[in-house]
């Protein structure tokens, strides 16, 4: 699969596309051109194929994957399939910000704006909410991934959320989800 990447990603196998390593096991699908010619299924299965026998989960950026088509069902049936986990992307905090600060300016011209798609395809669904720069209105936001994590844990999974920026009182929104009050 010929693939070319506008920054220097490590590539999932000598040809494989744009992966960038986060974390272990994860990696990210970014959406420039050039690293899928197509969200067909055979090309998204030989894509992942490489990675079969290793728990993952990808962060994907390209638009067809959340326009609710028939891209984006062949994409879930084929994750959910593989044990693939499809992590949850929440921007909406940060791109609900409006701010002449360079860092913020930054920020919203580096991080994708897409739906939210919350969805659990393994034991160890992955949430990434990106906040807004004043740490307080990120309550409404929040809010309702306090509810599905809570759920997700209730059902027997192990739920990975991560959030940026990080801050101290961030994680002590999220410590009593995961441990008892």
């Amino acid at each position: 699969m010929a693939a070319t990447c506008a920054r220097s990603w490590a590539p999932a196998t000598p040809s494989a596309g744009c992966w960038r390593p986060w974390g272990a096991g994860r990696a990210v699908l970014a959406a420039t051109a050039g690293e899928l010619r197509s969200a067909a299924p055979g090309e998204l299965a030989a894509f992942v194929e490489h990675w079969a026998d290793a728990d993952l989960a990808v962060e994907l950026r390209h638009p067809a994957f959340f326009a609710r088509g028939e891209e984006e069902r062949a994409l879930n049936r084929l994750l959910q399939g593989r044990g693939i986990e499809r992590i949850c992307l929440d921007s909406r905090a940060l791109f609900s910000c409006n701010s002449d600060d360079p860092a913020v300016r930054h920020a919203q011209a580096k991080k994708p704006r897409l739906p939210v798609r919350p969805t659990a395809f393994s034991q160890a669904p992955q949430l990434r909410f990106i906040g807004h720069p004043e740490l307080a209105a990120n309550d409404a936001f929040m809010a309702p991934w306090l509810d599905k994590v809570a759920a997700w844990i209730e059902a027997g999974r192990t739920p990975m959320p991560s959030c940026t920026p990080r801050t101290t009182a961030w994680r002590r929104s999220w410590r009593g989800v995961f441990t008892p009050s």
